[in-house]
């Protein structure tokens, strides 16, 4: 499950406020899509959920640790534990969409018959079982 709790953020250097007493809920196995204008927080709320930036205000849980509390060598496991697709995509130019998909999951070690399931289930959510 990923939580934010009451989470602001306030650009020091600018005095932007990119966030202002966020409140989400995400359960384990839903998938969530942030949209909004340009400005809205969309980006600064992944930078808190991928720890490359740290609330002014609040707590950003996932799992029930608290990002907070990480330290800047447990940060690349605990990335391995979300998954963000970026509006970029970031996609591998030379592998197929069931193997961008899988990527990650061999990364981290999966075994095949799971990666086989996962990404499959991924396509069929998103429509790309054709592709």
């Amino acid at each position: 499950m990923i939580q934010l709790i009451n989470v602001s953020k306030r650009y020091p250097k600018s005095g932007t406020v990119a966030l202002r007493k966020v409140n989400l809920r995400i359960e384990a196995g839903e998938f969530v899509f942030i949209t909004g204008n340009s400005g809205a927080g969309k980006s600064t709320m992944v930078h808190l959920l991928t720890c490359e930036d740290v609330p002014s205000r609040g707590d950003v849980i996932v799992d029930g640790l608290n990002t907070k509390h990480l330290s800047r060598r447990q940060i690349p496991k605990y990335r391995r534990r979300i998954g963000i697709v970026f509006q970029d995509f970031r996609l591998i130019p030379n592998l197929t969409v069931y193997d961008n998909i899988a990527f990650s999951l061999r990364v981290v070690g999966r075994r095949r018959k799971e990666i086989a399931r996962r990404v499959e289930r991924a396509m069929e959510l998103v429509g790309l079982t054709h592709k």
